[in-house]
C-alpha cells in the first residue's frame, strides 16, 4: 500500500526544477505552487530538503481542509479522506473550487456531483485526479 506522499508523487510527479503546470502556474517539487516569497523563477533548481519542507507544509494544509470537509460531509473513511487530501493539495480548497459539487455530496446527490466533476475543467486538465474523486464519491453511494 502506498503512503500518502507516494500517492501524491504518483499524481503530481516530483521535479527539482521550477516549471509551469497544466494551467501555467510556476510549480516545483511535489506539486508545490511557487509563492512570491519562494523567490524562484521557471528553470531554477531546488534541493531535496527544500522539497521536503514544502511538502510537509503543503500536505498539512491540505489535510486540515480535508478533515474539516469530511467531517462536514459525515465521511469517516480513510481512503476517501485521502482523496479529499489529494484534491485539496492540488486545488487549494476543494470545497471552495467545487462549492456546488460539495453541496451535492452533502445532500447525497451523488450522481449530480459525479456529473459536475465529469464535465469540469478539472477533468479536462487532470483526468486522473478528477477520476480519483469520482471513484471516491461512487464509494459513498
Amino acid at each position: 500500500m502506498k503512503t500518502l506522499q507516494e500517492f501524491l508523487e504518483s499524481r503530481e510527479g516530483k521535479r527539482y526544477d521550477v516549471y509551469l503546470d497544466s494551467v501555467g502556474k510556476p510549480t516545483v517539487g511535489i506539486g508545490h505552487l511557487v509563492l512570491k516569497e519562494d523567490n524562484l523563477k521557471v528553470g531554477d533548481r531546488v534541493t531535496e530538503e527544500q522539497i521536503a519542507i514544502w511538502f510537509d507544509k503543503d500536505i498539512q494544509t491540505a489535510k486540515n481542509k480535508a478533515i474539516v470537509q469530511c467531517q462536514e460531509l459525515d465521511i469517516h473513511n480513510e481512503e476517501i479522506l485521502n482523496i479529499f487530501i489529494s484534491a485539496n493539495y492540488q486545488l487549494g480548497d476543494f470545497k471552495k473550487v467545487f462549492n456546488t459539487t460539495f453541496d451535492l455530496i452533502k445532500n447525497k446527490k451523488y450522481a449530480k456531483a459525479i456529473l459536475n466533476i465529469a464535465i469540469s475543467k478539472w477533468m479536462k486538465q487532470t483526468p486522473v485526479r478528477a477520476g480519483d474523486m469520482i471513484s471516491a464519491i461512487t464509494k459513498l453511494v
